[in-house]
């Protein structure tokens, strides 16, 4: 147990799914798992383990931010022996060609925060994704008719900026978009030598101002669960 995580030892599997939403935790682990067991309810941040075509899944929330999901990733890496973390989330399209429903995987992700900064003695280190999760993600969503782009990202540690152009930089840069996650999550899975990867479905155009409603969201957040896990069930990782 931690302070923040009640389960016991071997109750998660070495695959973890992290929504950031708690309630989208328990509806993964409801309409996809098989046999799922909630193995967390602290801060109300819900962790499940269940079976995904007798493979073995766990779910756990993250909450929001990168300081929250650093949290979760630490404790389930060091701790409980987590190999791989895959970020199921939403984000923001600085991109005219990328659009709502979208689905967003970052290949490489930066960040404002200073997190990064303060684990590498002063260094500013570049974060990526487990490239063998992103071919496999890749290769099974050829399957798919979803549009599924790759490439650099942003996180932010703020929602809310003043700045109004502040996003004009990264769009001319070609940065694909923002959440407030990848960037800590791919860093620490580095640090630790393991695998992370972050599906993210286009919920704002920051070009358009277009925007999906709550119940859209919903209903469409379950392609990017769907792809992720018929991928990690291709064979054994």
């Amino acid at each position: 147990m931690t302070p923040h995580i009640e389960a016991q030892p071997g109750a998660y599997a070495e695959t973890v799914l992290m929504p950031g939403d708690p309630l989208r935790a328990a509806f993964i682990a409801e309409n996809f798992l098989k046999k799922a067991e909630q193995v967390n309810s602290i801060r109300n941040c819900l962790g499940f383990t269940g079976y995904y075509k007798n493979q073995r899944i766990s779910v756990q929330a993250s909450g929001m931010g990168q300081p929250s999901l650093g949290i979760y990733a630490t404790e389930l890496f060091d701790i409980y022996g987590v190999q791989r973390i895959i970020r199921i989330g939403t984000c923001g399209s600085f991109q005219d060609h990328v659009q709502l429903g979208d689905l967003v995987i970052p290949l490489t992700a930066s960040s404002d925060s200073q997190l990064g900064k303060n684990r590498a003695d002063g260094a500013h280190l570049s974060s990526c994704c487990s490239y063998d999760l992103l071919e496999k993600v890749m290769h099974t969503a050829k399957g798919y008719p979803h549009k599924v782009h790759v490439g650099s990202f942003f996180a932010s540690d703020n929602f809310y900026d003043d700045r109004t152009n502040w996003w004009h930089a990264y769009r001319d840069a070609g940065v694909l978009g923002v959440d407030m996650e990848t960037y800590y999550l791919y860093l620490l899975a580095m640090l630790r030598k393991r695998q992370a990867l972050t599906i993210n479905m286009v919920s704002d155009n920051f070009n358009s101002k277009e925007t999906l409603n709550p119940k859209a969201r919903v209903e469409l957040s379950g392609k990017s669960v769907q792809i992720l896990l018929d991928a990690l069930c291709t064979e054994s990782l």
